[in-house]
Formats: structure tokens, C-alpha cells, sequence
């Protein structure tokens, strides 16, 4: 089975061909989603977040990343930018409650020290429904961006610590965009 998904993987990071993501992409709906997440305009008024690391898989765990390590990378890039990490009780008190939300997952191939990484950077928040005010609709997904790589094991833990942190970056410019400094 993993090597099945390694090969499959490979082979899409190696393929020039259009991809189903592009066909998607094309739909009018999709372009209608691409219209709202993929500006900077849904996080105007964002006044914070807090950040939450997902559980890593025994193969990432193994190869020296850490959830402890990453929270703590991302919270420090994200102060140095200038956005403000949600304490816990900051996070209970706000109505929309954001978080941003990182997930690292390696695939290590069998039989060699290539690993399959695929890593995505989330910001969760709740809705509220306009026509019935109080009204919790759903959790949304406001803002997203992932990556997908190959890499060997000697630098795993770096190479995925680098792309969180460039995720994380791509988040600060679009919030940053959104909510200027006066």
C-alpha cells in the first residue's frame, strides 16, 4: 500500500500533464470558491489566531519532527510577523474561534530513505448564520495551502519544518494584507 501511494505521488510531482485539481479548478463553482478563499479578504478583522498541530504519524515522529517543536516554530514566526497568538482563554472568549490548524504527514518508501511528505496549513474558524443571528451554521475553512514533496530522510525534519514555516508565511502575507498596521 505505501508504496503504492509513493508511486503514485512520484508520479503526479513528475507528471506536466493537466491535472484533475486544474480540471476542477475550471468548474464555475470551484471559480465562485476560488473568488472567496483565494483572496486575502476573508480574513479582514482576523485579530488573532491560535495554532494547532495535529498529530504526527509514526513515520514523521520517527524521522524527528515533533508537535511540540513545530507549535512552537509556528507560533514564534507568526509573533515576529506581528499576529497575535490566542492564549487558550482568548480563544474560548472570541465568537469565531480561529485556529490556525498544521498537519505533517511523511510516508517513508520500504526499502529506501525516501520519504512522502505532504503538509497543509488551515485556517479554521466558525460561521454564523446571517438570517438567524446566534445561529452556529458550520466550521469553515476560510483560508488553506498545502505542499507535497519528496525527500530523503537525512533532512526530512528540516525540509518540513521550512515548508511549514513557508506555509505559514504565505498565511502572514495574505493576513497582514488584510489587516494592515495603522
Amino acid at each position: 500500500m505505501r508504496n503504492a501511494l509513493l508511486g503514485i505521488m512520484l508520479a503526479l510531482l513528475l507528471s506536466s500533464s493537466v491535472t484533475a485539481a486544474e480540471q476542477a479548478a475550471a468548474s464555475p463553482s470551484a471559480k465562485l470558491l476560488q473568488y472567496i478563499a483565494g483572496t486575502s479578504d476573508v480574513l479582514i478583522g482576523l485579530n488573532g489566531v491560535s495554532v494547532m498541530v495535529e498529530d504526527l504519524n509514526k513515520d514523521a515522529t520517527e524521522a524527528g519532527l515533533s508537535t511540540e517543536d513545530i507549535k512552537t516554530q509556528v507560533e514564534l514566526r507568526l509573533r515576529t510577523l506581528g499576529i497575535r497568538v490566542l492564549t487558550e482563554q482568548e480563544l474560548k472568549q472570541s465568537l469565531s474561534l480561529p485556529i490556525l490548524c498544521v498537519n505533517v504527514t511523511a510516508l517513508k518508501h520500504s526499502g529506501s530513505d525516501l520519504y512522502a511528505i505532504s503538509i497543509s496549513v488551515q485556517l479554521l474558524e466558525r460561521l454564523f448564520e446571517v438570517r438567524q443571528p446566534g445561529a452556529v451554521v458550520v466550521g469553515a475553512i476560510p483560508w488553506q495551502k498545502e505542499f507535497t514533496a519528496i525527500s530523503g530522510g537525512g533532512v526530512l525534519s528540516e525540509k518540513a519544518k521550512d515548508s511549514v514555516l513557508n506555509l505559514v508565511d504565505a498565511f502572514a502575507n495574505d493576513y497582514l494584507a488584510a489587516n494592515p498596521k495603522k
